[in-house]
């Protein structure tokens, strides 16, 4: 009988143990009623990227937690874009967000003055996890640009008989392309390709001898490059002189 009733509370010890550790399991699933984000790297720099291509970066989130993730919104700071695998995670799981961005668009573009800059996309991505409800994911790069031209817009004088103007195209170290051909898209103005500085820049010399001419329109210049086959320079009137901005 003893043996029988110490085996009982053998059982029931054994029991109370159990019941205890399951009440205790119970509480920690309990404390996380939705899944829990985990980004691995919220920021990338992709180094260089040739102005014309897009900028493109890809970002992990994984579910740590034991209940489905979801994924609010995906919010694209303009001009970025942004797309995502899955608006719902699974635990254990992980989800794709790829960004891209246009470098040919001038928002976030932070030039520094010799062919290249500094681009920043960022995207904001909104869970269902209250510890991780707002992240921000961002893809860094440095522009550079094959040609850059000093003036920016030809200023064209409309009171004078005659006028010779000569814009200057900047050639990056980097360039593998070449300008083929300057087009004058302006009434009166001839636009002339003049290699005058060997491999660190090209001159475009603009020249009319039709008087009274108001310009309107711009200079294009054609290039063998695939990510920027053409580079337009807008003319404008001015009066009195040639100033250039």
């Amino acid at each position: 009988m003893l043996a029988i009733s110490g085996s009982r509370r053998t059982i029931v010890l054994l029991s109370g143990i159990f019941l205890v550790t399951a009440v205790a399991a119970g509480t920690a699933v309990s404390k996380w009623p939705h899944g829990v984000a985990h980004a691995g790297a919220s920021s990338k720099d992709v180094g260089l990227v040739r102005y014309g291509e897009p900028l493109l970066a890809s970002f992990e989130i994984t579910n740590v937690g034991s209940r489905p993730l979801k994924i609010h919104s995906v919010e694209p700071q303009c001009p970025s874009r942004a797309t995502l695998s899955s608006t719902e995670v699974a635990p254990g799981k992980t989800v794709i967000l790829r960004i891209e961005q246009d470098t040919t668009r001038p928002h976030g573009l932070q030039p520094s003055g010799n062919g290249d800059g500094a681009l920043t996309a960022s995207v904001t991505v909104r869970t269902s996890d209250p510890a991780m409800s707002r992240i921000t994911f961002q893809a860094k790069a440095q522009i550079w640009q094959e040609f850059v031209p000093s003036t920016r817009v030809v200023m064209w004088p409309s009171d004078r008989k005659s006028h010779t103007q000569e814009v200057t195209i900047g050639v990056h170290s980097r360039a593998t392309s070449d300008i083929l051909e300057a087009v004058s898209h302006v009434d009166g103005i001839i636009a002339t390709l003049v290699r005058t500085h060997g491999d660190s820049s090209i001159t475009i010399r603009l020249s009319s001898s039709q008087p009274d001419v108001v310009p309107m329109g711009h200079i294009a210049l054609l290039t063998s490059s695939t990510a920027t086959p053409t580079i337009v320079i807008p003319v404008r009137p001015a009066f009195g002189n040639a100033n250039q901005e």
